[in-house]
């Protein structure tokens, strides 16, 4: 089925994290407050599968780095690995 609304879909997300623990990602499908986004997830535990709900972004924006839409679709999976880690190892480094 077409989307027709150009609303947010597991395929076409408002925005996209993957965090540097393999395994997880959340793809968001609403924002409604500062304070909880709806989204699905994939992680070690859904086993392939997504689960939907409610999120804390700042616990998104905490163990996973941001990817933009074009790069995600079009960077393969290492170069966005690599990137994550930088991420994740300037996080790091700013906390020391």
């Amino acid at each position: 089925m077409e989307n027709l609304h150009n609303e947010p879909t597991l395929e076409n997300p408002i925005e996209t994290y993957i965090s540097p623990m393999i395994g997880w990602e959340w793809r968001v499908l609403e924002k409604y407050s500062d304070t909880y986004w709806y989204c699905a997830v994939q992680s070690p535990m859904t086993h392939g599968t997504w689960d939907f709900g409610g999120v804390n972004p700042s616990d998104i924006k905490e163990y996973g780095g941001f990817i933009k839409p074009e790069d995600y679709k079009h960077a393969e999976v290492d170069d966005i690995m690599y990137q994550l880690q930088a991420i994740a190892n300037k996080r790091r480094e700013e906390a020391s």
